[in-house]
């Protein structure tokens, strides 16, 4: 009775949950292209990659405190409705970008600046939500497998925004399209797309993703607890549930190492390493990305079944020294092939240690404080990429000797993290009891 009474539960919400996956896979491939061009624009194409990196390290801090709020916001009102608020602030924001082509008042590079930090304070919003969101609508005995479609669907969405961000800034040159590291011959060409063409498609993708939302039906699996507090009360609640638990929130801190040289790599460090270390162009640095992705990709299909004997933790502890092999190949290596094969491993890693990461938290924190609960833990993340974003802005990290000394930095800032987390894993592991 019990079995058929989850089975119901959880098709009733198929229909929502595919709806979701969609409207986010939409949305998410213009956001992926635009999260590429806009990197390379500003280090690669300007050549400003402190400035850049400053930019980057002032946009964290106040993500610091945006994604505190965003919190207590996910706790207290319809998640869906907050989904479709973004989208639509996303689709006005994006389709001004794009209409300011037609102005030659206004610097690109004010334009590009615009567009990249709303999208990075989206970040800091979205995820939260579409996790919480599907937390509240799938019963417990469906997490992991929730959480494993989650993943596939970033990821793929990721993979087509890459292939598309590559063939968008490369275009196809004497009807030759580079792609994945591969040279193919097409039967047509066409000319690499301008940045304000790239804000119009993310524009579009907006406007679908709001239809699609708007005709999502949710059914929670039990009924949430709306708070009606001041978000000062409500962050409080949410850190008086951690206070007790100085594991928790040492895994908590501690295990995003990994995603925080994901982001500075992504966004920031990433275009600079490709043209100035392996002396390539943007196709490389898009297919870089595409490769993360299928590793990330792989982690989705792969994450619930790897290791399954061990703790979540274990596992984490074991992705982390996978990372620092790939590291290690970023610091040492200069072939294209071993690059594109430790992207593949560094997006596995990644994503797995989220995986593992997200089941932890799912099965100790209750829906209703999720929100709160993921917003004190991801403090940490904030501080260290502003923090690693300023440092790195720093003249004597540009450069290939810079950057790869970046790298190493990055190398035992794992390696730091890692040791701390197996510290303290017998008490992690112990909540649970």
């Amino acid at each position: 009775m019990l079995r058929t009474f989850v089975f119901y539960d959880i098709m009733k919400n198929r229909t929502a949950i595919l709806l979701l996956f969609l409207a986010n896979t939409v949305s998410g491939i213009s956001q992926g292209i635009c999260m590429i061009a806009i990197p390379w624009y500003f280090t690669a194409t300007l050549g400003w990659q402190s400035s850049f990196g400053i930019f980057y390290g002032i946009l964290t801090l106040i993500s610091t405190v945006w994604s505190i709020y965003a919190g207590t916001l996910i706790d207290k009102y319809n998640r869906k409705n907050i989904q479709i608020v973004y989208s639509f602030l996303g689709f006005l924001l994006m389709s001004l970008a794009a209409l300011a082509g037609y102005f030659e008042n206004i610097p690109l590079w004010v334009v590009s600046g615009v567009a990249f930090a709303f999208t990075i304070l989206l970040y800091n919003i979205h995820y939260m939500n579409i996790y919480s969101i599907a937390q509240e609508i799938s019963p417990p005995e469906y997490y992991n497998k929730i959480i494993s479609y989650l993943e596939v669907q970033g990821q793929a969405t990721t993979i087509l925004g890459g292939a598309a961000a590559a063939i968008l800034l490369e275009g196809s040159r004497n009807g030759v399209l580079s792609i994945f590291g591969f040279h193919m011959e097409t039967f047509f060409t066409f000319v690499p797309w301008s940045l304000y063409q790239i804000y119009a498609l993310d524009a579009f993708t907006y406007f679908l993703a709001i239809l699609i939302l708007i005709s999502i039906r949710i059914q929670p699996s039990k009924n949430r607890i709306i708070e009606s507090e001041s978000a000062w009360i409500r962050i409080k609640t949410g850190w008086n549930f951690l206070r007790d638990k100085p594991a928790l929130i040492i895994v908590g801190w501690l295990s995003p190492a990994v995603f925080v040289c994901v982001l500075l790599i992504s966004f920031f460090l990433m275009p600079s390493y490709v043209s100035q270390v392996l002396g390539a162009s943007s196709n490389v640095f898009a297919s870089s990305e595409l490769y993360f992705a299928l590793g990330a990709l792989l982690a989705g299909f792969l994450a619930r079944h790897f290791l399954q004997s061990r703790h979540e933790v274990s596992r984490i502890l074991i992705l982390f020294a996978m990372t620092l092999v790939v590291f290690a190949v970023f610091i040492f290596n200069r072939s294209l092939g071993i690059f594109y094969a430790a992207n593949i491993l560094f997006g596995f890693s990644n994503a797995s240690i989220r995986f593992n990461r997200v089941s932890y938290f799912w099965k100790l924190v209750p829906n209703h404080l999720m929100g709160r609960v993921s917003s004190v833990l991801n403090i940490s993340s904030y501080l260290l990429r502003a923090l690693w974003g300023f440092v790195f802005s720093l003249p004597i990290f540009t450069g290939r000797e810079g950057i790869v000394a970046v790298m190493w930095i990055l190398f035992f800032f794992i390696l730091l993290s890692g040791i701390v987390i197996f510290k303290y894993s017998k008490d992690i592991k112990s909540l649970e009891n």
